[in-house]
């Protein structure tokens, strides 16, 4: 089998007939199978693809649950992963589409020519409650050829446009499971093992709606989300260039969180702030300075614990805000 392409779905009722349309108009030179791990939907997206199933047998391979995998789909992303027998895998979403029918050649024929590649990809429309939003999703500085150091510094691509050797991972970390934001994490893992390529062209749909998984989360719960991710990436044995780049992507999810949290939810924000801020002790510095500035928190409480820092100019600069404010 040359590619499996890989689909999760959950109540995407609406959108499914069209993503499993959009692999089989796919005119290519090989096998290929299309694997449907469905996390137990109860809208109608079972029936839908059993229809499927029932004509294209030799095509389609669905795995139906019993019940609700959860952890927001991981588990059942895991476990159709670990189905895929093809060369190549290819991942698209139970609610996004293709529109290139000779997408998967292109990006077959390049990753066969050029082994020293692991990943392709290629430009995205992004389309919301069937409305186009943005005609190009990436615009990755006109470049080509990316490396691990550019995946490292934020995700550059769409996943319904990647396309990678299947195999590369030898065994995922134990945290994998457990990671928030699993595509940006197998994208990283299957970095270590070679170039990535991006196609210019657009050949596929990025589809927002409601009840969409990412898009309908709140700025704060994906930075929190994106902190957590970033937190497992960094166990990994990466080169230590890109453990930096990871840090410092990691340092302003935080800073992008705390914001949201602070108009959202002050008192949990400053819950947050302690937690957070133990490997930045100088975001939390700033913070604290901000905050102190803005009258967001009691002002005696920043107060104290600025006294105990062991910066003198600062700590007359702060007396005098302190005089200022009369605090």
């Amino acid at each position: 089998m040359k590619v499996s392409v890989l689909t999760v779905t959950y109540n995407h009722a609406a959108y499914i007939a069209q993503t499993l349309s959009s692999v089989l108009m796919q005119k290519v030179n090989f096998d290929y199978e299309i694997v449907v791990g469905d996390d137990f939907s109860t809208d109608g997206t079972r029936e839908i693809l059993l229809k499927f199933k029932e004509d294209f047998p030799n095509k389609i391979n669905l795995l139906l649950h019993s019940h609700n995998l959860g952890k927001a789909g991981k588990y059942n992303f895991i476990a159709a992963l670990n189905a895929c027998k093809g060369e190549f895998i290819a991942i698209l979403d139970g609610d996004d589409y293709w529109t290139d029918p000779l997408k998967l050649q292109k990006q077959v024929d390049f990753l066969e020519t050029n082994p020293d590649y692991a990943i392709c990809a290629h430009d995205v429309s992004v389309i919301k409650d069937d409305v186009l939003q943005y005609l190009s999703l990436s615009s990755p500085n006109n470049n080509d050829t990316f490396t691990i150091e550019d995946l490292a510094k934020g995700n550059l691509f769409a996943t319904l446009s990647v396309v990678y050797r299947n195999g590369l991972i030898e065994q995922f970390p134990s945290w994998f499971h457990m990671s928030p934001i699993g595509d940006y994490a197998l994208h990283m893992l299957n970095a270590r093992k070679g170039k990535i390529k991006f196609f210019p062209e657009i050949m596929g749909v990025y589809r927002l709606h409601t009840g969409g998984d990412w898009s309908e989360q709140s700025i704060a719960s994906q930075h929190e989300k994106m902190i957590l991710s970033l937190s497992f990436l960094l166990t990994e044995d990466f080169d230590e260039n890109v453990k930096v780049l990871l840090n410092i992507q990691k340092y302003n999810s935080t800073t992008n969180y705390l914001k949201a949290l602070l108009d959202s939810d002050p008192e949990l924000f400053k819950i947050k702030l302690e937690e957070l801020t133990i490997d930045y002790p100088q975001l939390r510095k700033e913070w604290l300075l901000n905050l102190l500035i803005d009258d967001h928190l009691e002002l005696k409480e920043i107060r104290n614990k600025y006294y105990n820092l062991k910066n003198s100019r600062l700590r007359k600069y702060l007396s005098y805000v302190f005089k200022q404010l009369k605090v």
